[in-house]
């Protein structure tokens, strides 16, 4: 959170113009984001005030993303994201294999453990390398970076065991797809090394399965709980969950209409347990649309709204793609209050810019066309 403040400031330093047809849709959000700011003022079971100023941290740096960013401030950012999620993913396949030592988590969900990469849990590498396979998928790189980076981050993503970043993926895979086909854009992008990437996955996944009986074993049984109604008295994670849904449905039914004020839903601990009375280690709740719902109620509608609107809207191109992706994870693992929702928030409002009348359309065309790995006219609306 720090370092993403310190970046923006510093990248505002090296930049000078910026998007007026942007300003409506940025003052749309800072006023979203400043309506749900005000519980902390008035709620009775706020447990960190200074939670509203990491949100308008973070809302404000996304803002002006969305605000001045360039062709190669987009690019920039993606590239560097990529490196940074594949290293981070890389890291986590070498702790798997003893390479890198360090302590796996869960046991009792996968033999092999489940790695951390650079992140501070299993979720967060699963939900970085799905962000990181979109990216690797998208993104104009060499066709060799391109089968390297989808195949570890797909890998990472699958020995992660993190349930949250699958369904996750599966979901945004899909939106993607029906977006495009009813979209009026017709993308045309082609991308060297996709056929090379594909192939070379389900290679390294016939000869990991056939090698290792035992990670058929614990991905089948994992598998098996997306679809199973109640957790098992052995899948601990999955009855956490429930318990944190009960007891934030708990919060939502004793809410006020502008809701116990923000961070009120991080009151609710990891395995379910109210802090009502003590404060609670936790700010945020696991589920990001409930979360807000106890903080702010009706004050966080205008919020929620915003994010989902631009998910399903952006859904055809591959920012909005990301964001969805992470939205839906963040129903299960939510990572709101975190950048990588709100850097692809601002890079989904800077593609769906309106058209700007005062220029030719071919203009606008060249402009987007300049935007490496994120295909033509992405900035038309």
């Amino acid at each position: 959170m720090h370092v993403w403040s310190a970046a923006v400031l510093l990248w505002l330093v090296f930049t000078r113009s910026s998007d007026s047809r942007q300003w409506p849709r940025v003052l749309s959000l800072a006023g979203a984001v400043v309506l749900l700011m005000t519980t902390v003022l008035h709620g009775d079971l706020v447990n960190s005030a200074t939670l509203a100023l990491q949100l308008a941290a973070l809302a404000g740096g996304g803002a002006l993303i969305a605000l001045r960013a360039q062709p190669r401030d987009v690019d920039a950012m993606m590239r560097a994201a990529l490196v940074v999620i594949t290293i981070g993913s890389l890291i986590g396949l070498l702790q798997v294999v003893g390479v890198v030592p360090i302590d796996t988590w869960h046991s009792d969900i996968s033999t092999i453990g489940r790695p951390l990469g650079i992140w501070p849990e299993p979720d967060w590498l699963g939900l970085m390398a799905a962000v990181g396979v979109l990216l690797s998928w998208h993104l104009e790189v060499s066709p060799k970076l391109r089968v390297a980076a989808f195949v570890i981050n797909i890998a990472a993503v699958a020995l992660s065991f993190a349930r949250a970043a699958w369904v996750a993926l599966a979901l945004a895979i899909v939106a993607t797809v029906i977006a495009q086909l009813f979209s009026r854009q017709r993308r045309t992008e082609t991308r060297k090394g996709r056929r090379a990437a594909v192939v070379t996955l389900l290679v390294a996944t016939l000869l990991g399965l056939a090698a290792s009986p035992v990670l058929r074993e614990d991905l089948a049984r994992r598998v098996e709980t997306l679809t199973s109604a109640t957790a098992s008295e052995d899948d601990i994670s999955g009855r956490a969950r429930i318990l944190q849904t009960e007891s934030l449905l708990q919060l939502a039914e004793t809410a006020a209409p502008f809701g116990h004020g923000l961070s009120a839903a991080g009151r609710v601990g990891v395995s379910g347990a109210l802090y009502l009375k003590a404060e609670s280690g936790n700010d945020v709740a696991s589920n990001w649309v409930l979360g807000l719902w106890v903080d702010g109620a009706y004050l966080a509608v205008p919020l929620i709204l915003f994010l989902v609107l631009f998910a399903l809207r952006g859904s055809a191109i591959p920012a909005g793609q990301m964001l969805l992706l992470v939205l839906i994870n963040n129903l299960f693992s939510n990572a709101l209050f975190q950048p990588v929702t709100w850097m692809l928030l601002g890079l989904t409002m800077l593609a769906l810019a309106p058209k700007d009348p005062r220029r030719p359309k071919a203009a606008v065309e060249s402009t987007a066309g300049r935007i490496k790995g994120w295909g033509p006219c992405t900035l038309l609306d």
